[in-house]
């Protein structure tokens, strides 16, 4: 599996999509993409949050996608309340094109109890975000820890914070892994590059 080539943003574009978004550039702000259910661990970005702002950093999280179920959301809104964290969580709702927002992230976290894959983290990765994934399933493909991309604890939201507070506290280890990410990923990952080796394979076939 792989991602289609992405449209990169130029810096007013990145600076208007962040503007519409109330993004604040003098905050570390975190990305989750995905349907919303408690499979997906939206509960553990919020508990970790909660963990990063109680120690006085400045975190954001947002989340895109839509509910599948309308229960779980309510309660991660519920949550959101009772923890006094209505500046710092955001539900953007469902976003027909995901690539822009990978580009006006710190990170991008993907925290499912299990991933048969992962392709949220290759396209985050692709435009140059940092990444950050449970160490389970598919994800452990896809990322390196501490090379291409930060792994933690499955369900385990202590030691996502950690992660989170490690790119935070290290900026040249962000910068490393987003960088060494993207290489990865448009050497192993892209459709365009797979797709040839696919062709080449068929005409030695023929």
């Amino acid at each position: 599996m792989g991602s289609d080539k992405p449209e990169m943003l130029d810096a007013d574009e990145v600076d208007k999509l962040k503007l519409e978004l109330n993004f604040n550039d003098n905050s570390f702000n975190l990305g989750m993409v995905g349907r919303i259910n408690e499979a997906k661990g939206q509960h553990l970005l919020i508990e970790s949050v909660d963990v990063l702002v109680k120690q006085g950093m400045n975190v954001h999280a947002y989340f895109v996608g839509h509910a599948m179920e309308e229960s779980y959301l309510e309660m991660l809104k519920k949550d959101t309340r009772e923890r006094k964290l209505e500046n710092n969580i955001h539900f953007l709702g469902f976003m027909k094109n995901p690539h822009h927002f990978y580009q006006i992230c710190d990170a991008v976290v993907l925290a499912s109890k299990k991933e048969t894959f992962g392709l949220v983290l290759i396209e985050a990765m692709q435009v140059g975000t940092a990444v950050i994934g449970a160490n389970s399933g598919g994800v452990v493909e896809i990322i390196d820890d501490e090379k291409t991309g930060l792994l933690f604890e499955n369900q385990n939201y202590e030691s996502l914070a950690s992660s989170i507070e490690k790119l935070i506290n290290n900026q040249e280890l962000a910068l490393n892994i987003a960088k060494s990410g993207q290489d990865k990923c448009n050497e192993k990952f892209s459709n365009e590059l797979q797709f040839e080796k696919l062709k080449n394979i068929l005409k030695e076939l023929m």
